[in-house]
């Protein structure tokens, strides 16, 4: 069980990493836009 858990939050960890990830490439995209004005 407590394997389990251990892999849920790893996932969980490996999840918002990703969304951050994203988040912070939307951004870098946003100022390149804003840049280019």
């Amino acid at each position: 069980m407590a394997k389990l858990r251990i892999a849920e939050a790893h996932g969980l960890a490996g999840i918002a990493a990703d969304v951050a990830d994203k988040e912070e490439a939307r951004q870098d995209r946003q100022l390149d836009k804003l840049s280019k004005i």
